[in-house]
């Protein structure tokens, strides 16, 4: 490996904690149009891809394809292409999808009529194509395309069409070799997102620049640079993306690969021509690792993924925060991330139930079998049970590790806007190794085999969510929470019901800077100047804003944690603070006194929002206040309370203002004698929403 200078995210402290939930996965049986009688168990997808803007998920079986809204989680369309598909990328605007077929046909398939084009013809299944490259780019799109290893490219307008006689035979197509210097077998391939130009890894571990000279055939290098070690032999493929720049920098790019002896390399273009290298920002060895599956860039979040399987077996993701300077600015570092779980294999599977309904599950199974309910039943043990099929042939079984038995993931994507987490799943080794078994038909396989076999026949999704992701810091405005009571919606003449919205909006603009904005003329103003620093210098930022139905604003503010070497290292309770503006905070003076409490999140709640909750920043903690009589910082809440599964990680959970009718349903609910003031809601870490209600104590 070429030596590079030590990556920002090695010094930085741990900051965030990333958490990954299950999300319900994509049935491959569906789409297939076959019976489920007709189903084999070799059913897997042999391609996944995202859209890198739209919520488009494109899934291949075989010789069909199909794309779903990762929205609704509905399928689109699904079509076949009477040939194995080997790979597929959406163009940039999402009008189509181009698939390159196992005899090397290219076709695309317009997503508004759901057509398909013959792009370029087949040459045959004597020299079948297994592993390829391919990317689209341009204005007017071209199909970049390579068999994995190969020297040179293909090029083919998108638009073209593969013309034939009346007779079917094929008698022209636009299809274009595109020799580039020097000439080295591809192992990676990528287009930069705003910018004429091709970026190709070849096997000498070099990544080049290139864009056109003249025409989308003739290549001229650019730039070269060697980001991992050079292989004597061509390697498996491994992730290789490109993505916009964060800060958006004219012609800039953020670049992410790695190699599968686990090097993982992040790269930036700061966009100073095209001619400019790109200069690294992460250079890393996961030295616990084993083999990497994926890598992925989430820009909504700012977080950069790597998936991998570490020695032990566990399925493992290093994550990095991104933290972005200002807009077009090439000002980036990289942060470390803390994930949970520390095994996602779990997610994947669909094993990921709680203590209880496993127990339960253990026992009913049990009985189901006419074991004792003491006896030592051994799941993982009758997990493989050979069909009859297979034990007539004569196999041999041997007590082989699970990785042999259970369906193993052969690519893990992540979706760059949505954070979605795609597995693609394969079957086992042992299936693989037998051409007879891959043939059975699902109904004739053991109870076992087929929750095998399902587990092959899914795409599982997974997703992240990083509630500590703005601790670096938020790029531009926070807007107040409008919480609509049911009473906003109003008869208009002629108009059925329409929604009567404030005249304006509070939100806090740069240089920590409260404005508000005017629905009529469209216009913001600043109203006050929110202190950015505390009394001994230290740095104060506005992160929330939260507007009360009388006009009270509550605002929350962060104080971010200091270096390691520090000696003023807040704890966790220290880094949050609120204040209460009251509606007349304006008139009585210009600048109002501003004081502070600690509290992370909070919520207004009741009649009128006549009083308020807020939480500490563990979670575990909260307190109710009085809207009118809190204006100083020794306020006294009326009361606390403790809170049951608001935090994840040691950090607070966002809270929410509950429906209207809440409090009375859950006061009926709870057969309280006392009356309520309001409801909270809350997310729980396993995605569940919770309420409760808050009594309202005599004399308040």
């Amino acid at each position: 490996m070429v030596n590079a200078p030590t990556s920002k995210e090695e010094t930085a402290p741990e900051r965030h904690a990333l958490h990954f939930h299950a999300k319900p996965s994509l049935d491959l049986n569906t789409v297939l149009p076959f019976p489920a009688t007709s189903l084999k168990r070799n059913v897997a997808a042999s391609c996944i891809c995202f859209h890198k803007e739209k919520p488009f998920l494109a899934v291949s079986v075989g010789t069909y394809a199909a794309v779903h809204d990762l929205l609704s989680g509905a399928r689109l369309q699904r079509i076949d292409l009477q040939v194995p598909i080997v790979t597929m990328c959406f163009s940039p605007d999402g009008t189509s999808l181009v698939a390159l077929l196992r005899d090397w046909e290219v076709v695309s398939v317009e997503m508004s009529a759901w057509r398909i084009s013959l792009l370029c013809p087949p040459r045959g299944i004597e020299k079948p194509v297994e592993q390829a490259l391919m990317t689209i780019m341009g204005k007017h799109p071209n199909i970049y395309y390579s068999k994995y290893g190969k020297e040179y490219l293909q090029v083919l307008p998108l638009k073209a069409r593969a013309l034939t006689d009346a007779k079917g035979r094929m008698v022209k197509y636009k299809k274009t070799p595109v020799r580039m210097e020097p000439a080295k077998p591809i192992i990676g391939l990528d287009s930069h997102p705003t910018e004429l130009q091709l970026l190709v890894l070849h096997v000498d571990g070099v990544l080049r620049g290139y864009s056109p000279a003249g025409s989308s055939a003739n290549m001229s290098l650019v730039y070269s640079v060697q980001i991992q070690e050079p292989s004597r032999a061509l390697p498996e493929p491994s992730p290789f993306e490109v993505h916009p720049h964060p800060n958006w920098v004219p012609g800039g790019a953020l670049i992410i690969q790695a190699s599968k002896s686990c090097h993982v390399s992040v790269l930036e273009t700061a966009g100073a021509g095209l001619s400019s290298a790109p200069s690294f920002l992460l250079r890393t060895h996961l030295k616990s690792w084993a083999d990497i599956l994926g890598l992925g860039y989430n820009r909504t979040m700012s977080q950069v993924f790597a998936f991998g399987f570490n020695s032990l077996g566990a399925l493992r993701c290093a994550s990095w925060h991104l933290a972005t300077g200002p807009r077009e600015s090439s000002n980036l570092s990289l942060f470390l991330n803390r994930v949970y779980p520390f095994n996602l294999m779990p997610l994947v599977e669909g094993t990921h139930t709680s203590q209880q309904e496993s127990s339960a599950a253990q026992q009913h199974q049990q009985a189901d079998d006419g074991h004792d309910e003491g006896a030592d039943y051994d799941v993982m043990g009758s997990l493989w049970a050979p069909s009859p099929a297979w034990a007539s042939a004569g196999a041999i079984i041997s007590p082989l590790s699970d990785a042999h038995f259970c369906p193993r993931i052969a690519r893990m994507l992540v979706h760059p806007v949505l954070g979605t987490v795609a597995v693609q799943m394969q079957p086992s080794d042992l299936l693989q190794a037998t051409p007879a078994l891959m043939e059975q038909l699902q109904c004739e396989l053991t109870v076992q085999e087929q929750a095998l076999a399902r587990r092959t026949a899914s795409v599982p999704l997974l997703c992240s969510i990083n509630h500590e992701s703005h601790l670096l810091g938020w790029y531009g405005s926070t807007v107040t929470i409008q919480h609509t009571p049911l009473h906003a919606w109003r008869p208009a003449p002629g108009f059925g019901t329409r929604l009567q919205l404030p005249g304006h909006v509070f939100y806090l603009g740069q240089d920590a800077c409260l404005c508000k904005f005017a629905a009529a003329t469209r216009e913001g103003e600043p109203l006050l100047a929110l202190p950015s620093a505390t009394s001994h210098g230290l740095a104060r930022h506005p992160r929330t804003i939260i507007q009360g139905k009388q006009g009270a604003l509550m605002i929350f503010f962060e104080l971010p944690p200091q270096g390691k070497d520090s000696s003023d290292r807040r704890s966790a309770q220290d880094q949050w603070q609120w204040t209460l503006m009251q509606p007349n905070a304006f008139e009585d003076t210009p600048t109002p006194i501003i004081w502070f409490k600690p509290g992370k999140y909070g919520t207004f709640i009741g009649h009128k929002d006549a009083f308020f909750a807020v939480i500490e920043a563990t979670g575990t903690l909260g307190a109710v206040f009085h809207t009118a009589s809190t204006n100083h910082a020794n306020a006294v809440p009326l009361y606390t309370f403790n809170l049951d599964g608001c935090s994840i990680a040691g950090c607070a959970m966002p809270l929410f203002n509950g429906p209207p009718s809440a409090f009375q349903e859950l006061q009926a609910y709870e057969k309280r004698q006392t009356a309520v003031v309001g409801a909270i809601m809350w997310q729980t870490p396993k995605g569940h929403l919770v309420a409760t209600s808050l009594p309202a104590f005599q004399g308040m």
